[in-house]
């Protein structure tokens, strides 16, 4: 599949190690790239399917997660970025030897931002923002949503699902029924 690779994107998204600055990039890079992106994954699904589908409905979260999970890819790891993995990480945790390819961590981002802007399109006073409050949250550097009390990382969302995906578990739902427990939430404030 010819998709736009974002140069940098950390696997993992893990943002912990990265300075400040960088970061402000980061979230400068976002926010001058977001609707470039949307395109670009507008066109990929598009050509694929055969449809228009940014519509901002959980239909088109349907036909994303399906989308997703018939093009996400497995990478191996080299034996030195598993001996890297295995040392960052508890002995009795089981580790993966493979990791998601260049251009599906790309996927994800931009079906990351879908899912955000969905949100923000239908929940008025919604903002992606940067969070930098606590360096040891794995949120830490991630564009999030503040929601008041907690807040919503549409990207991380959305790589635990392809990582479900990876490991053989799918529901063309799995997108929508996130989107769903958040505007619950919204409407329980």
């Amino acid at each position: 599949m010819n998709y736009s690779v974002i140069n940098n994107l950390p696997i993992d998204f893990c943002y912990r190690d990265y300075s400040l600055e960088s970061l402000k990039n980061n979230a400068d890079w976002f926010f001058e790239n977001k609707s470039t992106r949307l395109e670009i994954l507008k066109t990929a699904v598009s050509s694929q399917y055969q449809c228009d589908f940014l519509d901002y409905s959980c239909d088109s979260l349907i036909l994303l997660a399906k989308w997703l999970n018939s093009t996400f890819e497995k990478v191996p790891l080299t034996t030195s970025q598993l001996e890297e993995k295995r040392a960052k990480t508890a002995s009795y945790i089981d580790i993966e030897d493979w990791r998601l390819s260049d251009i599906s961590l790309s996927m994800v981002f931009d079906v990351g931002v879908f899912l955000g802007e969905m949100m923000i399109y239908n929940h008025q006073g919604l903002e992606w923002q940067q969070y930098l409050k606590n360096k040891k949250n794995n949120d830490y550097g991630h564009m999030i949503i503040d929601l008041g009390k907690i807040y919503m990382n549409p990207i991380w969302l959305v790589y635990i699902q392809v990582l479900k995906m990876a490991d053989g578990s799918f529901s063309e739902t799995c997108l929508s029924d996130i989107y769903n427990v958040w505007c619950d939430f919204m409407k329980s404030k």
